[in-house]
């Protein structure tokens, strides 16, 4: 029987004995390369373009803004501290609207100044509250009282609220009163002076009259002083708690006419 053949000598293991604690690292993917690769790619920040994206992203607010504003300024007059400041005090007349009037200080001068510096209205009624610098309302005695007429005592210290303004385009005085019987006594005696010392005020010259003449309009009784057939002055009470005087009819009748 043949001896059969010696089989082959397999080659040498090349065994790499790796010490303890030490990583075998991993074959690269290379499907997980390309999608690492991908991703890197797709979320890669440009911070050239990125600036250059805000820069003109503010750029162009900033001349959106620009172009409303100028349209808006042109379709939108602007207001200036020049306009009238309406107020929230009720008038004290049926026909009045109030406004507000500031003096820089509290004297005769200033108030004067300030009047003339307010448009006058050719129609109806405006009262103007008198306030100080700070935004205090000054009292009605205290701004009778500033006026330095002769009246007596006793009338100023029932003006509790007074005001100046324009009826009809002409100068009024409005005082709201207390005790009216008391009031109306002090201007009886007060007429014998009224027309000189209304004269700036009322803006007619000084009368030289002084005689008074009573008259009715509407539903109030009225006191008329005249002066070579002009009004001078015309005074009364439009309600048993309000006086008005002004400088003709026309304009003491439209504090009256709601």
């Amino acid at each position: 029987m043949p001896t059969p053949p010696p089989l082959p000598t397999p080659p040498p293991l090349d065994l790499k004995i790796t010490k303890a604690g030490t990583s075998i690292p991993n074959k690269p993917n290379p499907k997980s390369s390309y999608l690492r690769n991908g991703l890197r790619q797709l979320f890669r920040f440009d911070t050239t373009a990125a600036t250059v994206v805000l820069v003109g992203s503010i750029v162009s607010f900033v001349m959106v803004f620009l172009i409303v504003r100028t349209f808006l300024g042109i379709i939108t007059p602007e207001i200036t501290s020049d306009a009238p400041v309406l107020s929230l005090a009720e008038p004290l007349t049926p026909a009045g609207a109030v406004r507000d009037v500031a003096i820089s200080s509290v004297s005769y001068d200033a108030l004067m100044v300030a009047l003339a510096s307010e448009s006058r209205p050719g129609s109806g009624v405006t009262e103007f509250r008198i306030l100080e610098a700070n935004g205090s309302l000054i009292g009605g005695s205290q701004l009778w009282r500033l006026f330095g007429f002769s009246s007596d005592p006793n009338l100023a210290r029932s003006v509790t609220e007074a005001r100046v303004g324009y009826a009809a385009g002409e100068p009024v005085i409005i005082l709201k009163v207390g005790d009216a019987l008391t009031v109306f006594g002090a201007l009886l005696q007060w007429e014998d002076a009224m027309g000189s010392e209304l004269a700036s005020i009322l803006e007619t010259g000084p009368s030289r009259n002084t005689t008074f003449t009573d008259e009715t309009i509407g539903m109030s009784d009225i006191r008329i002083l005249e002066d070579g057939g002009e009004e001078v002055v015309v005074y009364g009470f439009i309600n048993k708690n309000t006086v008005v005087i002004t400088n003709s009819r026309a304009a003491y009748e439209a504090t009256v006419t709601p």
